[in-house]
């Protein structure tokens, strides 16, 4: 279980939430005057913890929020922490492996990525087509 979140990501999730309810890109130094981080803070938790799970680029590569309104304060906890699991950890069992393949094949999807001949076949050997059930939208 995470930390509960401190004053400042208590107020940087509430305003991550705003932002994804008024749809407009992030404001970095907004974000900052209102949590009381650096911009240089705001820009490594963007970069580091939250790109691909609550913050995406759009078309014109502008931060955009999405899934602030339904992360919980122990999730954002867990995000935010130095201890976030890692790439190693989430492939440390198959069923981590396969939740994580998953996972990227619905981001994927969503954006309209494609796959190559190649890989279709490789998933083709991986997977059952009914093995891909419902899973968590995060990455990690």
């Amino acid at each position: 279980m995470a930390a509960p979140l401190s004053e400042r990501q208590h107020q940087l999730l509430l305003d991550l939430r705003q932002t994804e309810r008024d749809g407009t890109p992030i404001d970095v130094p907004a974000l900052a005057a209102s949590t009381g981080y650096s911009e240089s803070s705001i820009r490594t938790y963007i970069s580091k913890r939250l790109l691909g799970a609550l913050v995406h680029r759009d078309e014109d590569g502008a931060f955009v929020v999405r899934g602030a309104l339904r992360c919980t304060e122990e999730a954002f906890a867990h995000r935010m922490s130095q201890k976030a699991q890692t790439a190693a950890e989430a492939l440390q069992s198959e069923d981590a492996w396969r939740e994580l393949v998953r996972k990227l094949l619905r981001e994927g999807s969503r954006r309209g990525y494609s796959l190559s001949d190649d890989e279709r076949v490789l998933l083709d050997e991986l997977f059952d087509d009914d093995e891909l059930g419902p899973t968590q939208p995060s990455l990690f």
